[in-house]
Formats: C-alpha cells, sequence, structure tokens
C-alpha cells in the first residue's frame, strides 16, 4: 500500500505540472497576441500623429515577428521608411514581400507607386495593373497605370485603364482630367471633347486646364459643337484671369474661325494691350484688320510689329498683310510699343 500511495502521488504531482505548463503556454501566447495587437494600435495611433520614428519601429517589431508575409505590416513598414526619407528600403521591403509570394492589392499597389518614384516605370506599370486584377473594383491602380502609360507617351493603352477608372471611381477629376488628355493625344476627338467637359465640370478647372482643353480643336474641325464649347472654355477662362494673355489670343483667334470678328477683335485687343510684344497676337489681330478693310488699323498694327521685332521673317510676315505699297513704310514709323498699337484709329 505504502508503493502504491508513492506512485499515486508521483502521478499527482506530474499531472499538475503538466496542468502548469499548458496554463503558461496558454497565458503566453495570449500575451504574445496582446503584444502583437498593441503593436499595431501603437504603429496606426503613431502614423496618425506623423510620428514615423515609433511607428516605424512598431511595424519592424512585428515584420521581425513573422509580420513580413502580413500584407498590413509589410505596407506599413514601408510607410515608415518613405516618410522617414528611406524609399530605397521601403521599396527593398515591398520587393521582398512581392518574392515571398505575398498576394495583395493594396501592397503591389504601393509597390507600384514605389517603383515610379524609382523611375522603373515599366514594372510599376505592371503592378498597379496587377493590383487592378487583384481588386476589379478598385479605381486607384488603374488610374495610376494610366497616368504612368500617359507620361510614357503610350497614350492609346493608357485609355482602357483611365477608362475603367472613371467608371468606378464616381466622378473624380483627377481621373476624368487624365483621360480627356489620353483620348485627345490618342486622336479621339468626339469622346475627348465628352471627356474634357466631364473633366471641367467636376472640379478640374483652371484657366491653365481649359486653355489645354481648347487644344482639342487645333488644325481646325468642322464639328461645331466642339468649336462652341472650346470657346466657352476659352470665356470663362479670362473671366477668370483677365491677365493671362494666351487665353484671349487663342479665344480671338477660335471666334475668328468661328465667324464672329468683333469678340475676336475684342479678344485680340487685349491681349496686345496686355503684352504689346506679342507678335502673334499682334498678327491675328492685323489679319481681322486685313479682312476687313481696315487699312488705317493695319498699317498701325504692322508698324508696332516692326518697333516690336527686327527678326525679317516676322516682318516679311506682317508685310504680307498689306495690300497696298505704301505699308512698306511701316519699319520707318516712330512710335510707343508699350502703348495701343491701333491708338490712332479709335475703336
Amino acid at each position: 500500500m505504502r508503493g502504491t500511495g508513492g506512485t499515486t502521488a508521483a502521478v499527482t504531482v506530474r499531472s499538475i505540472l503538466a496542468g502548469l505548463a499548458l496554463t503558461l503556454v496558454v497565458q503566453g501566447c495570449a500575451a504574445t497576441g496582446g503584444e502583437e495587437l498593441d503593436q499595431r494600435q501603437r504603429a496606426r495611433m503613431a502614423e496618425a500623429r506623423g510620428s514615423w520614428l515609433v511607428a516605424g519601429d512598431a511595424w519592424l517589431a512585428l515584420f521581425e515577428r513573422g509580420g513580413d508575409s502580413d500584407p498590413q505590416v509589410v505596407r506599413g513598414l514601408a510607410r515608415a521608411l518613405t516618410a522617414q526619407g528611406d524609399p530605397a528600403g521601403a521599396l527593398r521591403v515591398l520587393e521582398g514581400a512581392r518574392a515571398r509570394g505575398v498576394s495583395d492589392a493594396h501592397l503591389a499597389h504601393d509597390l507600384g507607386s514605389a517603383l515610379a518614384a524609382a523611375e522603373r516605370v515599366p514594372t510599376a506599370i505592371a503592378a498597379h495593373l496587377e493590383a487592378a486584377e487583384l481588386d476589379p473594383g478598385w479605381a486607384a491602380p488603374r488610374q495610376a497605370a494610366g497616368e504612368l502609360l500617359l507620361a510614357a507617351g503610350r497614350s492609346a493603352e493608357a485609355v482602357a485603364p483611365l477608362r475603367a477608372a472613371a467608371a468606378l471611381d464616381g466622378g473624380d477629376p483627377r481621373t476624368a482630367l487624365l483621360l480627356a488628355r489620353a483620348l485627345t493625344a490618342s486622336g479621339a476627338t468626339g469622346e475627348a471633347l465628352v471627356a474634357w467637359e466631364a473633366a471641367l465640370e467636376r472640379g478640374a478647372f483652371t484657366p491653365a486646364v481649359a486653355l489645354e482643353a481648347a487644344r482639342l480643336v487645333d488644325g481646325g474641325t468642322d464639328d461645331p459643337d466642339a468649336l462652341e464649347r472650346a470657346l466657352a472654355w476659352l470665356e470663362r477662362a479670362v473671366g477668370e484671369d483677365p491677365q493671362l494673355v494666351v487665353a484671349h489670343r487663342r479665344l480671338g483667334e477660335l471666334a475668328l474661325a468661328v465667324g464672329r470678328p468683333e469678340r475676336a477683335g475684342e479678344a485680340l485687343r487685349r491681349a496686345v494691350e496686355l503684352d504689346p510684344g506679342d507678335l502673334d497676337g499682334l498678327y491675328l489681330l492685323a489679319s481681322l484688320r486685313a479682312r476687313t478693310g481696315d487699312q488705317a488699323r493695319l498699317q498701325s498694327l504692322v508698324q508696332h510689329a516692326f518697333e516690336v521685332t527686327s527678326d525679317a521673317q516676322q516682318r516679311a510676315r506682317f508685310l504680307a498683310l498689306l495690300s497696298t505699297p505704301e505699308g512698306d513704310t511701316a519699319g520707318d514709323s516712330e512710335g510707343d510699343p508699350g502703348g495701343d498699337p491701333e491708338r490712332d484709329s479709335g475703336d
């Protein structure tokens, strides 16, 4: 009995020790899980405060504890490295995750941005397109791929991802603007016209963008709707920035094209008043005066052009507008280049 009692006691002790060990393991796992949760929270809170050193330390701790295959941890560490001025380190982290087979749309998109920053454009485009495939309902990687293709001169290829992004992003003006540019560069004038209108209506309008949109009709067009829209964009541009010489000049040029000489004259005169040395504006205004047979104003403009430039080709261009030999004396007259070139004729 004595021996049996000893055996029973030994078994009991071993059972207690085994149970204690299991309890410690469970508690250790719980502690580890809790610590990881705390580290993630610490990292995110530090990011929100802009404390990138603290965030980087937290993400790195998670990364080194097995988080190197967790897309959130990898992206967090890469963000922190980029914010700390180490984009090359961020790129290594992202590429390393990809090499380990980590597949995630947001990670691929971040990789594309990092590759683009490193000027590895073809690989960056591929990464963004991969992100688009991984998340078919996400517009951002499609926009990024399209923008890179457009900047690389591959406008025809840019259209498809940008068109897809525009269908997904709920009217983002940046996407609409990029799509308009891609369609314009691809020669799809009709669709580009609609895209430009959408971009300008959705908040992309600036006088400079309006000028860019109006170039859609450069080279001439038989589409009256296109001309009217371009005129409207330019009217808005000069309304928002009355000092923008090129907008006044372009407005005058298009007004001439649609047969509105009075509006053309107003816009071109304003361009020349703002910049008396604007030879293109002077020439368009002189062409208008030649077309209407206003010889007095025409000669005044030619005289002014001669005061502005001594270039033989430019002078010959203006002289060709004169309908009488007397116009050849325009270069011999004196005048104030900074004044109104039509000052002697009234308006």
